[in-house]
């Protein structure tokens, strides 16, 4: 038995680019054309036994082999441990379909075992073999496991179920007849009636069928491929196939006549061009017949329409990522999306935005005009709002009334407002619904990211919590997430969420990292209330260009002190109160007032703010940062210095300044900021013996904070956190 014969053809799509892996696939290939050889030729089922013996032990090895290669990459990872389940299960399936040799003839058991080993073999290599192998070469390439997986995945998914589908169809037809055309060597008094049967098979299989001849001359064809591709069968005999646009023409056909010349066979998607010129993607299966001295004498060509294929696998993808209703991307796209947005702004920087809207009032439209009505505002409200996005940008729609905005290319998150803002107008215009008009609005919650290791779904949530926000204060508005509070950056007035201590602050930085932050101060003319050791004042005066400063302080010693200041030339020092600022109307265009306004005598907190208000421009920011009653460095304070009083009135008169529409609430930030001193003589210089106040502590008391503050002392110094509240206010334009 020298002859040859296959029914599983190796071909590059099986190829998995790790050689260890396709060097097994191989073996496991032969054992199963063997086994197919030994069946044809009716071998005695000890022969049989043998190989099958032989290639179940192979493919336990090949298992144990490839699941030790892929676990230095993705050890105990879900997709590895799938992976590992599918040898299990096959192998279990190899031994049941094995039994059933006691009751039933062993070659029609054999033969059931050969089509369950060509499908499982051809499926395992294309969809999960070539699948975890890609992950394992992006990870080789430097990518994380996350990344690998995406990258594997975008390559995977978009033609691997037609190619599988299509694949088993090509060796359901190959290896039945293949199969069929040995056992007729071994039985060649029956080859009259095989040739009829294999002729009927011929003319009635629904793939399309070719014989040409050693120089790619068609001598016949089979009645489908005169279907397929519209010619009749006169006019395609004596034929090139070259000439009849099959895509066996052209450089592209290139690599598919190497592989026939030099393999014997070629499997893959070529697109033809029919008899009326339309083009259509195919799976062709070309082979080449030799002689006895290996000269092709012929070529066999398979091929199948796979246009209705594709057509369903886009559809389906369509069903699996829109929305029905508006047609906007669903939850999995905008996952996907969001993906590679994170992914993006990790490689080439920047921001971008994640909102978070839900429509006002919906359910009252549902309510009174019905679900159809509904369904019509939200097709007409999602059109509006795609319409005022960008190219870029993406709008989906979760469900219901809740629709999500990811805006890509920020260089700042400031620069969504814009766009948000035109977002919340173009919603709040009338919808005509029949003879009614029905109107509704937005609530806005936007998240950002710019860095880090934050995933899709957290910033996702973040978002909704500020939406939330946004409809506890009213609705129709938008607001940006805070790590400590969501963010009270909207449109209008939020002063009824103004609060005074939240539940818990975790962020800490230095107070210039959140002035910095929020506000853009080059070029602009800033006055700074009770500027103390002037410390701040020198890093605001010094960090960029064309910076004008005012300086304001009422303690007679350090302003005397800050006349000796002489290498900051943009900066004036004055003597002089917040409640009356010697500046003209409309002056400024930022004031800062840092850990001060409880210093400013209760009965004038108001009177600060008024003035405040007077020499800020139109559109000008104040931003008021005030100490918050808590936290261990005011453990010690309270001790000799309470100041919850004082604080509680500033928070008060800001809060009375925004309520009396005096300014406008921009957003509420909290953090805290870092305090050390080197031990306790540096903390008695700077806090009991400062120049503003003048604390008097009994012998007992002083022991009492020295003590106090020993607790904190270690070879460094001694460290605290100091909670601070931010409230920064805008001068209506």
């Amino acid at each position: 038995m020298t002859d040859r014969h296959e029914i599983f053809l190796w071909n590059d799509n099986f190829e998995t680019g790790i050689p260890a892996i396709d060097e097994q696939h191989k073996k496991l290939v032969d054992l199963i054309n063997e086994l197919a050889m030994h069946l044809a030729f009716q071998a005695n089922t000890l022969t049989l036994e043998k190989v099958f013996t032989e290639l179940t032990d192979y493919a336990r090895y090949h298992f144990s082999s490839e699941e030790a290669l892929i676990r230095q990459y993705m050890s105990d990872d879900p997709m590895l441990l799938d992976h590992s389940s599918s040898h299990r299960s096959f192998e279990e399936k190899l031994i049941r379909l094995k039994n059933k040799t006691t009751n039933q003839p062993s070659e029609e058991v054999f033969s059931e075992i050969l089509s369950f080993l060509s499908h499982w073999l051809a499926v395992h290599i294309l969809e999960s073999d070539k699948h975890i192998a890609k992950v394992a070469l992006a990870m080789q390439d430097g990518a994380s496991l996350e990344e690998a997986k995406i990258v594997a995945r975008d390559e995977m998914e978009t033609w691997m179920t037609v190619l599988v589908d299509t694949i088993l169809a090509m060796y359901d037809a190959l290896a039945s007849r293949s199969l069929q055309l040995m056992r007729e060597i071994n039985q060649r008094k029956k080859a009259e009636e095989k040739l009829r049967l294999a002729a009927s098979v011929y003319e009635n299989t629904l793939e399309a069928m070719f014989i040409a001849d050693s120089k790619a001359v068609i001598i016949q064809v089979n009645p489908a491929f005169c279907q397929y591709t519209g010619y009749g069968h006169e006019e395609v005999i004596g034929k090139s196939l070259r000439s009849l646009h099959a895509g066996l023409e052209g450089s592209s056909a290139a690599k598919i006549w190497h592989s026939v010349a030099t393999t014997g066979h070629w499997s893959g998607e070529v697109h033809n061009r029919n008899k009326d010129g339309e083009l259509t993607p195919e799976w062709l299966t070309l082979s080449a017949i030799t002689d006895d001295q290996g000269m092709v004498t012929h070529y066999v060509g398979l091929f199948s329409n796979i246009t209705q294929l594709v057509q369903r696998q886009h559809k389906l993808e369509h069903f699996a990522h829109f929305d029905i209703l508006t047609g906007l991307p669903n939850r999995l796209l905008l996952t996907d999306r969001l993906d590679q947005a994170i992914a993006k702004v990790r490689r080439d920087g920047g921001h971008c935005a994640v909102c978070y809207l839900d429509l006002d009032n919906f359910k009252r439209v549902n309510d009174t005009y019905g679900h159809a009505a509904g369904d019509t505002l939200l097709q007409e409200v999602s059109a509006r709002v795609k319409n005022v996005l960008r190219a870029q940008d993406t709008l989906a729609r979760l469900g219901g009334d809740e629709f999500v905005l990811l805006i890509e290319g920020l260089a700042h998150p400031d620069e969504c407002r814009p766009l948000i803002e035109r977002v919340l107008k173009v919603v709040e215009e009338p919808v005509s619904i029949g003879e009614h008009q029905a109107t509704v609005s937005a609530s806005i919650g936007i998240d950002f990211f710019s860095s880090g290791d934050m995933k899709a779904h957290l910033i996702l949530n973040q978002a909704d919590q500020a939406m939330y926000r946004v409809k506890q204060a009213g609705k129709s508005n938008y607001a940006f997430f805070h790590p400590e509070y969501p963010d009270t950056s909207t449109a209008q007035s939020l002063h009824n969420s103004m609060i005074l201590t939240p539940p818990l602050i975790t962020h800490t930085c230095p107070e210039r990292d959140i002035y910095n932050s929020l506000l853009a101060l080059d070029e602009k003319n800033i006055l700074e209330l009770g500027c103390g050791r002037a410390e701040i004042t020198r890093a605001i005066a010094t960090d960029g260009y064309g910076r004008r400063l005012t300086a304001l302080e009422v303690d007679a010693i350090q302003h005397s002190r800050h006349q000796a200041i002489d290498d900051l030339p943009n900066v004036d020092f004055i003597m002089a109160g917040a409640e009356a600022i010697p500046a003209p109307d409309n002056h400024f265009d930022v004031v800062f007032m840092f850990k001060s306004l409880h210093h400013v005598p209760l009965n004038q907190m108001s009177q600060a703010l008024l003035e405040i208000r007077r020499v800020l421009k139109p559109g000008g920011m104040a931003y008021i940062s005030e100490p918050i009653f808590a936290g261990d460095f005011n453990d010690l304070l309270k001790l000799f210095h309470n100041e919850e009083q004082v604080r509680l009135a500033a928070f008060e008169a800001v809060r009375g300044a925004v309520d009396a529409g005096t300014l406008t609430l921009e957003r509420q930030t909290f953090f805290n900021t870092p305090m050390q001193f080197e031990n306790f003589a540096d903390f008695e210089q700077k806090i009991l013996k400062v120049t503003h106040t003048e604390h008097r502590l009994s012998d007992a008391l002083y022991a009492q904070v020295k003590q106090k503050f020993s607790e904190h002392m270690s070879p460094d110094g001694a460290r605290f956190t100091m909670p601070i509240r931010v409230d920064l206010l805008r001068k209506a334009p």
